[in-house]
């Protein structure tokens, strides 16, 4: 299912609607246990979902692709796809890497959001994005906060040069000041020599905030990168320029991004390590293989991608961020996802616990993610009607199936001896879905499944 992340109306995608849910309407994705070695070996490496490469993820090229696409599908596209797309929605998509500014102000909902809610972090996104007849991806740089308005576009090559200079810039903020005094003619305020890297003339008189040490703005070398995509003037292309300032006072020093001399963004020496990290992470999946192509009869299918399954009378498409476990999603929540502000939730039943002499009454355990990358997959229990009322035998049933979700979201419980899980007889109603999800598993952990 798709999650709003505070903008946009949630509609029927609210967690209380999920406690009618009977268990006749589940389609459990696997018909035997779950260990917590197979859970770990599987599941764990699934949501590390920043880019594809990360993964080492695969998947049926069939499963996503439509009569438009050229070309092979990237592996690295989470975008999902369909035969009535839009023009401008045929175009491959990553997942957002998203890092949030420590120098930034926070974003402010309105006053008629909750306190509790009402503030945010100010975030920097980065995207991959290739349109449909385009050799290479580029990369998308926003800081507005819903990710609307492009900051700038720069090519692969021009990433992995910003990567480079972003390291060098960082190294210079978290350089040491010196210990020697200051040389000579220096102002009354400053107590050490500058460091290396500093041009700057200090004056003594100015105000406090402008005593700052500042390297060398003719040194385009280690600060400028040009930005080949972005529109051109005076037959120069805009740029981009890294600038370290380090106040005298300030036990580090802080990175200035900006475009073309224009306002920007402010990193931590860390913040531009973690940046170039991403930056490099994103070339390597833009450079990855892409997923084998299919014949020519398959990509002209007038069904376009084929569905999972059919979950109470919706499609279930594959989850075009290729989570192994993730159960799928239909058509509208795939479609929402592309929308800023809001994500995909990627569930998998675990199992359902009967309650004692009540085969109607059960708990159910939910392996959920959504693509927030700072907060970890999670277990989510729901139970039917009021409640559940559980025995010695229902407890230990619901201890082991937790266990089994620990497993998978921590990953360090491989000698864990769990017992086979507790599964109600009318979850078998499911087998035919089931075996479904089993052969596409299947096809995904094929390498050279088409």
């Amino acid at each position: 299912m798709s999650k709003n992340m505070g903008r946009r109306k949630t509609g029927s995608k609210n967690r209380g609607r999920r406690l009618a849910r009977s268990p006749r309407s589940v389609a459990v994705i696997r018909s035997v246990p779950i260990d917590a070695t197979t859970a770990m070996r599987e599941s764990l490496p699934a949501v590390r979902h920043l880019v594809g490469s990360d993964t080492g993820l695969s998947a049926p090229a069939s499963a996503f692709r439509p009569f438009w696409m050229v070309g092979p599908e990237p592996t690295w596209c989470a975008f999902g796809h369909f035969n009535d797309d839009s023009l401008d929605d045929r175009r491959h998509e990553s997942v957002t890497a998203q890092m949030r500014l420590s120098l930034a102000d926070v974003y402010d909902h309105g006053a008629n959001i909750p306190d509790e809610r009402r503030y945010e972090p100010a975030r920097l996104h980065v995207q991959l994005v290739q349109r449909l007849t385009e050799a290479e991806p580029a990369l998308r740089f926003y800081r507005d906060h819903w990710a609307e308005e492009v900051w700038f576009t720069c090519a692969m090559a021009e990433a992995g040069d910003l990567a480079d200079k972003l390291v060098a810039a960082a190294e210079r903020g978290e350089e040491p000041l010196p210990v020697g005094p200051p040389s000579e003619g220096s102002p009354f305020w400053l107590t050490t020599a500058c460091p290396s890297w500093c041009e700057e003339t200090h004056d003594v008189d100015g105000f406090y905030q402008d005593r700052e040490h500042v390297p060398d703005t003719c040194e385009d070398v280690m600060t400028r990168v040009d930005l080949c995509l972005e529109r051109a003037a005076d037959d120069c292309p805009e740029w981009l320029e890294l600038m370290v300032f380090r106040h005298y006072r300030d036990s580090i020093g802080t990175v200035d991004m900006t475009k073309s001399g224009l306002l920007g963004i402010t990193l931590t020496p860390a913040e531009a390590r973690s940046l170039a990290g991403d930056l490099r992470r994103l070339v390597r999946a833009g450079q990855a293989p892409s997923l084998p192509e299919v014949p020519d009869s398959a990509a002209s299918s007038l069904k376009g991608p084929t569905p999972l399954r059919h979950e109470r009378g919706e499609a279930r498409y594959p989850c075009p961020r290729r989570i192994l476990w993730c159960k799928g999603h239909s058509k509208r929540e795939i479609l929402d996802a592309r929308k800023p502000g809001n994500i995909l939730l990627h569930s998998m039943v675990m199992d359902c616990v009967s309650a004692d002499g009540d085969i109607d009454s059960y708990v159910q355990v939910t392996l959920e993610h959504d693509d927030d990358q700072s907060r970890p997959p999670y277990a989510f229990l729901t139970t039917h009607s009021e409640g559940a009322e559980l025995g010695v035998v229902g407890i230990d049933s619901l201890i082991t199936v937790l266990r089994r979700a620990r497993a998978a979201i921590v990953g360090n419980d491989a000698g864990l001896t769990l017992a086979g899980p507790t599964t109600r007889p009318t979850d078998r109603i499911g087998s035919a879905t089931t075996s479904n999800n089993q052969r596409h598993l299947a096809a995904l952990r094929a390498p050279d499944a088409a």
